[in-house]
């Protein structure tokens, strides 16, 4: 098959092939880069600032708290009581504000489920903390104890907004945890598959180059040793071109070569036979010619003799 192709088609196949693989091999890579892309961007784009913001839903849930003992701690003191009333009013819209910056990535229903929860027990907190804080404010307790007591409420209000925001954080990390497994599996994976494809390019890349190299230089080396057979005078057997590539061509050429040498060496055979006849013909006329003369000479001998006789 190879052989139907002309070298500059082989080598531009060679070289398509493995410019195929490579563009293979980088996409196969650049998948995997973006697979795992996309993986970081869930965690740096959502699981994260959930994570902080979680955090700070936390922070202000403690300065509640705080501030909630601080109120019953300043029991008969105006000024203090105003005080520790203005920091759980911050520490509240503090967790307003990250209960509504988390809300856009509560975007399962358990994630939106957990967090109308914590809601619900934001608004029983405060409604047991608000009135007991009110009247502090304006003086309705006599002692500490009575406060603490009032207050009660609250730390039963409290204790389940940290279970919840305790559960949602589980939940995070569960969630980061899975997505790391996920991007260590999909890189695992994707390293698999590019030493898999190099080693099969490889190989293929190795077989393609074999069977080109033979293709091209096997003719090579037949001509070669045809035209070795020929500088030493042997004609009798014709080259085989196979394949319609550039050395077909030149076995080709030589075959005609050697026939036109053929009929030239069978010419100048017929004529050095011809040459042998026609010197072999002179040799024997050359042969009768001097017998001939020989003769002649003889005779002329004998009438030279014979009128010296005669004249005697």
């Amino acid at each position: 098959m190879l052989q139907n192709l002309t070298i500059g088609k082989r080598l531009t196949l060679a070289f398509g092939t493995l410019v195929l693989m490579s563009i293979g091999l980088v996409a196969v890579a650049a998948f995997g880069l973006n697979v795992a892309q996309q993986a970081l961007g869930g965690i740096t784009g959502r699981l994260i600032p959930a994570t902080a913001i979680t955090a700070t839903g936390k922070a202000k849930l403690l300065e509640s708290r705080a501030a909630h003992i601080s109120l019953v701690a300043a029991t008969g003191h105006a000024a203090a009581v105003q005080a520790s009333k203005a920091e759980w009013d911050a520490a509240q819209q503090g967790l307003d504000k990250a209960i509504a910056d988390y809300a856009p990535y509560a975007t399962s229903p358990e994630l939106k489920s957990k967090l109308d929860e914590f809601r619900n027990n934001v608004v029983v907190y405060r409604s047991a903390v608000q009135p007991v804080a009110a009247k502090l404010l304006e003086g309705g307790y006599t002692s500490v104890a009575e406060a603490a007591a009032a207050m009660q409420a609250a730390k039963t209000g409290y204790q389940p907004l940290i279970d919840a925001l305790a559960t949602i954080e589980t939940d995070l990390n569960t969630r980061g945890q899975a997505v790391f497994k996920k991007v260590d599996e999909a890189v695992s994976g994707i390293f698999v598959v590019l030493i898999g494809l190099c080693v099969l390019c490889t190989a293929a890349a190795a077989v393609l180059g074999w069977r080109i190299t033979r293709s091209i230089v096997a003719p090579v080396l037949e001509a070669s040793a045809f035209a070795d057979r020929m500088a030493a005078g042997d004609l009798s057997r014709a080259p085989q071109a196979t394949g319609r590539d550039e050395i077909a061509q030149m076995v080709q050429v030589l075959g005609r070569m050697q026939q036109s040498l053929g009929g030239i060496v069978g010419q100048v055979r017929g004529a050095a036979d011809s040459i042998q006849v026609a010197s072999s013909e002179v040799a024997s006329g050359n042969a009768d010619l001097s017998t001939r003369t020989e003769q002649t000479a003889s005779n002329l001998q004998q009438t030279a003799s014979s009128m010296t006789q005669l004249t005697g």
